[in-house]
């Protein structure tokens, strides 16, 4: 992909009110998404994308992240996914990317946090190749141009598993940069917390912290996260960890209404 201009979603002025602060995020996380594939549609390399997860499912809110999967030609796989990471670098400014194996058996995945309205925008990107793709149950089209098979009959998080690249266990091991992995993960802890899955919240938090105990409740949480956080920071201080911690001050903030 050449490097073009950047489809960063225009900064809207601050609000101190955090119901209109999330709502204005998901208002340029879709602007971003718009540019994005806009950029995409005219890059001959890209055969399809379909938005995947709950936005592609039509479930989404604000705090929804978004799910790409990117299907590109065969013969430009080998440069795509040695180079995902640089790829993807263009959509935006790119606070933290994570690649894992979790893509697709001769594709890829990485994860990327975006800059979008100050605050991470996360991007779940999949290359799957036009040669084994079929279009998930659960998909919606952004682009499709060439000729592929039927759709399939199962979601996409079926299709990941049957034709995963790799033992998802083996994920967690490949973070080499801790610090990384806290960035990505405390604003998707976060989000848990404000759509009121504690549960789910938990069990990221004990991920990022195995010694962080199992009853927590909401304050306790944040507390948990925010002291996570100050330990990447302290780490190595980023633009990245202030934009984590801006989404912990806005899930603070309405946990307070």
């Amino acid at each position: 992909m050449e490097r073009g201009e950047s489809t960063l979603g225009a900064v809207s002025p601050m609000t101190t009110d955090p119901v209109q602060r999330i709502t204005e995020h998901a208002a340029a996380r879709d602007a971003w998404l718009d540019a994005t594939r806009r950029q995409l549609h005219g890059d001959e390399r890209v055969a399809a994308v379909w938005l995947v997860g709950s936005l592609g499912q039509g479930s989404g809110d604000e705090w929804s992240d978004v799910d790409l999967v990117v299907v590109a030609r065969d013969a430009h796989l080998p440069v795509l996914v040695e180079e995902c990471r640089s790829e993807f670098s263009r959509f935006g400014e790119v606070l933290v990317a994570i690649d894992a194996p979790n893509g697709p058996a001769g594709g890829a995945y990485v994860g990327v946090a975006y800059a979008v309205d100050d605050l991470p925008l996360w991007v779940d990107w999949y290359i799957w190749p036009l040669s084994t793709a079929r279009r998930p149950s659960d998909a919606r089209v952004l682009i499709e141009r060439a000729d592929l098979p039927p759709p399939a009959t199962k979601p996409h998080g079926a299709l990941i598993q049957q034709s995963r690249a790799a033992d998802p266990q083996a994920v967690h091991d490949r973070f080499a940069d801790p610090v990384d992995f806290t960035v990505a993960m405390v604003p998707i802890a976060a989000k848990y917390i404000a759509r009121g899955q504690p549960q789910e919240a938990r069990e990221l938090l004990r991920l990022l912290d195995r010694d962080a105990p199992d009853a927590l409740g909401v304050r306790e949480q944040l507390s948990a996260l925010r002291r996570i956080l100050q330990r990447a920071e302290e780490e190595r201080p980023s633009t990245a960890v202030q934009a984590a911690a801006a989404v912990l001050d806005l899930t603070e903030q309405l946990a307070d209404r």
